[in-house]
């Protein structure tokens, strides 16, 4: 797998080709392994031919084949969240790295198998993880990949409006119908207060840890990302802040838009027509 070493500049400039089924993001199907590959992965679950699921979908799956029920710290969090037991816990994370490291290219499929690879290669979580909260559940495992994948893949804006999370999405087709006064539409909204702020980097992680939790509070708590999330990448500032940009996605909470119209004022009727009271122009049409 080719790696891109050094500062990540590639977030910004990163596109797939979602017509090109070799880079399709949203589809896996099983390869043949390298000679190298089958040696190391031999033995691990194959993917079943799907696509991906949205986030939402993910975490649905994920919740509902959970034998316990949720962790406590992804009690609050709404569908469209990132589950935090999976964006805190470090394996997942390093998992997230190879998405993040992988080069254009190299999305897709195989590098969906390598992932898969590298989890069940990990004895660790297969005995304290896999074999008892997860029951040895393979559908489970794969809302987990589909979860990490998603995510690392909104960090690289790669296909936004899939990958990132999206508080609409989730919603059903009639939601905003029977609101009155509303377009029938849904949209998303951002708090100014976690838009238009952001953290203020520091090499120092105290520094910056204390940073990202002043900011962090203003972010509700049902949409929150985890501590951890972001500083696994306190040592590279574009990476760090391009986790923040992706939590305000997160952040976006949804509404139904109003359908603008005005009543007409009974005093502007009566006298804005009068050039004895021009005055009365001002404020004309009120907002109903």
């Amino acid at each position: 797998m080719k790696c891109l070493c050094g500062p990540l500049d590639m977030f910004a400039n990163t596109t797939v080709n979602a017509s090109d089924p070799a880079l399709d993001t949203s589809r896996l199907k099983n390869h043949k392994w390298s000679i190298e590959q089958f040696w190391k992965c031999r033995g691990t679950p194959n993917l079943q031919t799907q696509r991906v699921f949205m986030i939402e979908e993910a975490s649905a799956a994920y919740y509902s084949t959970l034998m316990g029920g949720r962790f406590p710290e992804d009690r609050n969090l709404d569908l469209e969240v990132p589950p935090a037991s999976i964006l805190k816990m470090p394996i997942y994370l390093d998992i997230m790295d190879m998405v993040l490291q992988a080069s254009p290219d190299d999305i897709g499929s195989l590098l969906y198998m390598r992932m898969n690879c590298h989890l069940f290669n990990d004895l660790a979580w297969v005995q304290t993880i896999y074999n008892r909260p997860l029951s040895r559940n393979t559908a489970t495992v794969r809302a987990i990949l589909d979860i990490i994948y998603r995510v690392a893949l909104c960090i690289r804006n790669v296909d936004i409006h899939l990958n990132c999370p999206d508080a609409c999405r989730g919603k059903s087709k009639d939601h905003c119908s029977s609101v009155p006064h509303a377009l029938g539409t849904c949209s998303t909204r951002l708090d100014d207060l976690i838009g238009k702020t952001g953290v203020q980097y520091s090499n120092d992680t105290k520094i910056l840890t204390n940073n990202l939790r002043d900011w962090y509070r203003r972010v509700p708590i049902e949409r929150r990302y985890p501590i951890e999330f972001f500083m696994r990448s306190a040592n590279n500032e574009e990476l760090f802040q391009r986790k923040v940009e992706v939590q305000k996605i997160g952040a976006r909470v949804a509404y139904c838009p109003c359908r603008v119209y005005y009543k007409v004022s009974l005093f502007w009727v009566l006298f804005s027509t009068n050039p004895r009271y021009p005055f009365c122009l001002a404020g004309c049409h009120l907002p109903f």
